[in-house]
């Protein structure tokens, strides 16, 4: 039975929408209880880096209510998932290893605080180590939002009645999905477009070595500028690029051109990723299969506390 199972919720806020979903442990492979998408009306809701998110704290809460507590029953601890244009996200590249976490944060702020979001005193700042370059410098991947809006986020899902247990980045929570279910050992860009962003990730042996992202229209020429505009930027940081293969999330309703644009600036095939979330489904999904593949970021996030 799973009436007493512990339930691992994850929540997408992504595309004016959130995406929301119920996850059962099942050996160790993950089993989807139940998902579900609510959008959010004009006027509650706009992602920024520097000021404060939720425009009508009453209506935001009441929807998180609204999509959560179906699935959730009374498990109240949550993973949220956020677009990374509310923050700043970065591979970057420090002389040594950090002491300990408040080392590091003091010295993201004071080296990074030409790019952060807002005062650099009044960011929060997290950050996980990748690797060791060469020359002995150490290389993190660095996350960095404005005190007042990840403080937001917290009080509104105290507002609803949950805890947030892990608050992180859904172009993230994408690789993390793929990362347990791929052999992405080899060079791997994985190019992922998730409510109206435009993520790209190097990897190499699993390890991120190059991160950016863009809000980008829904059209694959749009797709197409800028990722190469990015080009540049990317072999620099990632010299195995040209042997790298291509993998390519969506979550477009159309994407015919999506796969021929992307493939166009590597001439080489573009792998299109197939998420098989209903093959995770307990019972089945009342959501059209191109909505299916929007849960993607939200069941990384839930992923993650397991």
């Amino acid at each position: 039975m799973s009436l007493f199972r512990r339930k691992y919720i994850g929540l997408a806020i992504s595309g004016g929408e959130l995406r929301a979903v119920s996850l059962l442990r099942h050996g160790r492979q993950s089993k989807l209880a139940g998902g579900r998408l609510l959008t959010l009306s004009d006027g509650i809701w706009d992602p920024s880096p520097y000021q404060p998110n939720i425009k009508d704290v009453a209506r935001f809460i009441a929807r998180l209510r609204e999509v959560i507590t179906p699935l959730a029953g009374h498990e109240k601890r949550i993973a949220l998932s956020l677009p990374a244009s509310c923050a700043r996200v970065v591979v970057a590249e420090f002389e040594t290893v950090f002491k300990n976490k408040e080392e590091g944060a003091q010295l993201i702020r004071w080296q990074m605080k030409n790019s952060l979001p807002g005062p650099s005193q009044d960011a929060v700042v997290d950050f996980q180590r990748l690797n060791t370059l060469e020359n002995g410098r150490q290389r993190y991947l660095v996350a960095a939002m404005a005190g007042a809006v990840l403080e937001q986020y917290e009080a509104a899902l105290e507002g609803a009645g949950l805890h947030g247990l892990n608050i992180a980045f859904q172009p993230l929570h994408i690789g993390q999905f793929y990362h347990r279910r791929l052999d992405t050992a080899e060079p791997t860009l994985l190019v992922a477009l998730e409510g109206g962003e435009l993520s790209l990730q190097c990897y190499q042996e699993k390890l991120l070595r190059f991160f950016r992202q863009r809000r980008v229209q829904q059209q694959p020429e749009a797709v197409f500028q800028e990722i190469n505009r990015s080009l540049s930027a990317m072999q620099e940081e990632f010299p195995n690029l040209s042997r790298a293969g291509i993998l390519l999330h969506s979550d477009w309703e159309q994407q015919e051109g999506l796969a021929e644009a992307v493939q166009g600036l590597f001439s080489k095939s573009v792998i299109v990723l197939d998420p098989r979330v209903e093959q995770m489904a307990i019972r089945k999904l009342n959501l059209p299969s191109w909505r299916v593949r929007g849960l993607t970021g939200a069941i990384g996030a839930a992923e993650q506390m397991m």
